[in-house]
């Protein structure tokens, strides 16, 4: 983003807010043997299980056709000189 002359700062919150997320739901509950401070709300556990059954708007990949992988370079691989 910044070397296209975009503002940088979005970026920048995200891995910040990344970090802390995980230090409080992973490392600190590791190291303190305590709960998690931060837990995951009901309704994106709910969202998440919705649309992997297969209701919901997003589906997985998976059932996208892939088209045959073209080998570049197919020769006999014989040296030059």
């Amino acid at each position: 983003t910044a070397l296209m002359g975009g503002d940088p700062m979005p970026d920048f919150l995200g891995i910040i807010v990344g970090h802390a997320y995980y230090f409080f739901a992973r490392l600190y509950p590791l190291h303190s043997g305590r709960r998690s401070i931060i837990q995951t709300p009901k309704f994106v556990h709910a969202l998440a299980d919705y649309i992997n059954s297969g209701n919901g708007v997003v589906s997985a990949a998976s059932n996208v056709v892939q088209p045959p992988r073209q080998r570049y370079f197919a020769g006999q691989g014989r040296r030059l000189g």
